[in-house]
């Protein structure tokens, strides 16, 4: 793969995760890479995980987005099943 191609990939997710963050802040009135451990905040985040992943981002490039590991937005994506769940 060319390094343009690189370079316009990582810009169209950048702008996707950019998007994203500006209208999951507005619905949440809440910040997404904020590291405050507020239930609005952790929606906000979880929600902004679930969607990425389900457009097919990583979820190292997902983490890096919120300034948390990987594994945070594992654990985000995972437990969407238990938030429908219980939140109402």
């Amino acid at each position: 793969m060319s390094e343009e191609v690189k370079a316009e990939n990582n810009s169209k997710k950048n702008r996707d995760g950019i998007i994203l963050q500006g209208i999951v802040d507005d619905i949440f009135e809440a910040d997404v890479v904020c590291k405050s451990r507020k239930r609005k905040h952790i929606n906000a985040r979880k929600v902004y995980c679930i969607i990425l992943r389900d457009k097919g981002y990583t979820y190292t490039s997902i983490g890096q987005d919120i300034g948390r590991d990987h594994a945070t937005a594992l654990h985000h994506y995972n437990s969407k099943e238990g938030c429908l769940l219980t939140d109402k």
